[in-house]
């Protein structure tokens, strides 16, 4: 949110820059923290309490990760599909979580959460995305339709 007002003005390249090199920074910063400070004197937690250099990597990640979306969007205008795509996904983020999140559940009771190899919980998980993609584009049409 503190970000959606720059992230507003396409035309804004600057900004842009800001973040890679603001992102950069905080992944260094968490990187030196992570290997080089005592654990005594920062804390690196454990899976469900992440430490400081853990949240400066993660933030730096999102700083990157915001301007390269921004590329990717910017540069698949000419390639209309992948970018209705794009378009269909950012703005039905909400349900395709949730369709995901339900089939996820059902399929870790279904297959078993740790019974299958990497390759095979690869190709499940392409599967589940894109029965997501189409149940999504399915709830998206009744609802329009019944509006």
């Amino acid at each position: 949110m503190v970000l959606s007002r720059f992230l507003l003005n396409p035309k804004d390249i600057f900004i842009f820059k800001k973040l890679l090199i603001v992102g950069f920074s905080l992944i260094f910063i968490g990187a030196v923290l992570w290997t080089q400070v005592s654990n005594a004197i920062i804390v690196q937690g454990d899976y469900h309490r992440s430490g400081l250099a853990v949240h400066f990597v993660i933030t730096g990640f999102v700083l990157i990760w915001l301007p390269l979306c921004k590329a990717v969007f910017n540069q698949t205008q000419n390639f209309s599909f992948i970018h209705n795509i794009l378009l269909f996904w950012s703005k039905n983020t909400t349900v395709i979580y949730f369709i995901q999140w339900v089939l996820y559940g059902w399929g870790i009771l279904i297959f078993g959460c740790e019974l299958l190899t990497a390759p095979v919980s690869l190709f499940i998980g392409l599967g589940m995305c894109l029965l997501s993609h189409a149940l999504t584009m399915i709830f998206v049409k009744l609802k329009e339709k019944y509006q």
